[in-house]
């Protein structure tokens, strides 16, 4: 690392920030080229049915499967606009 205290560890932020970030973008521009060579293979209204089979089976964003509120476990699916 360069430098001393603080600003060492402004670098590292950054740094760790910019890998965080980088490997996200990469992971997204993935599934956007596998999301496209199976639009092309198979079509595209069998693409949107398992985007939303997907949609449907996962947990709602920034929730675990291990800690659901009372409403999403009660009121499953259906709460969601794209189901």
């Amino acid at each position: 690392m360069s430098g001393t205290g603080a600003n060492a560890r402004r670098n590292l932020m950054l740094g760790l920030a910019a890998l965080g970030f980088a490997s996200v973008y990469r992971e997204g521009f993935e599934v956007v080229l596998f999301l496209q060579s199976m639009r092309r293979r198979y079509g595209t209204g069998t693409v949107l049915e398992g985007v939303a089979i997907a949609r449907c089976s996962s947990p709602p964003s920034g929730r675990s499967r291990s800690s659901p509120t009372i409403a999403s476990r009660t009121s499953g699916c259906s709460s969601r606009p794209a189901c």
